[in-house]
């Protein structure tokens, strides 16, 4: 599952962030997990 929202000040700066979750499911002993990924970017374009 992931979210991602962007907001642009105007044409040439932004923000962004994004929220993540995954999770794995094994058999074997050990190999499952969560993972939790929270992001957040400045951008500048010319």
């Amino acid at each position: 599952m992931r979210g991602r929202v962007t907001y642009a000040f105007n044409e040439n700066v932004f923000v962004s962030g994004e929220l993540a979750h995954r999770t794995k499911d094994s058999e074997l002993v050990g190999r499952s997990f969560d993972q939790n990924f929270i992001g957040l970017r400045l951008g500048l374009q010319m």
